[in-house]
């Protein structure tokens, strides 16, 4: 009987340390972008709801006056990763001769420390279906503040 239990538990944990990292939250760091981009680094935030493994938020991309909020949509893969796709444009300020890129990333899940960081590339299109410039997304999570 008592190995039958010890096969339980251990059958358990790998799904116990999957279900332990909530996504949900705001994310701050810097998003760059490949020589030909507008300008190589960007401030970049995610503001994540996680429900199930299923993600929605925004995300936030600024650099000097131009910037832009951006719904997004994606899902949490094997508890260590974040995919999410942006789906469409809330709010920006851009010059006339730009374009936004409507970015696709697959973010891993690391820790500096105690400190959750968000990290990978991400790649986009714009809203003509251009391929965008792709880039490093770095970000970390923010303490709720009382």
């Amino acid at each position: 009987m008592k190995s039958w239990r010890l096969l339980f538990l251990l059958f358990l944990a790998p799904l116990h340390s999957h279900a332990q990292n909530d996504f949900s939250g705001s994310w701050k760091g810097h998003l760059t972008q490949g020589a030909g981009g507008y300008t190589p680094e960007y401030e970049f935030e995610l503001y994540l709801v996680q429900k199930g493994t299923q993600i929605t938020g925004r995300s936030y991309v600024k650099t000097g006056r131009i910037y832009a909020v951006m719904e997004l949509t994606g899902e949490v893969v094997d508890g260590q990763w974040v995919h999410f796709t942006e789906t469409h444009i809330l709010d920006n300020w851009k010059y006339e001769d730009m374009d936004w890129c409507y970015k696709e990333a697959r973010l891993r899940l690391t820790f500096d420390g105690k400190r959750k960081r968000l990290e990978g590339p991400w790649t986009g299109l714009t809203a003509g279906h251009s391929p965008c410039i792709p880039g490093e997304i770095s970000l970390a999570k923010q303490v709720p503040r009382a």
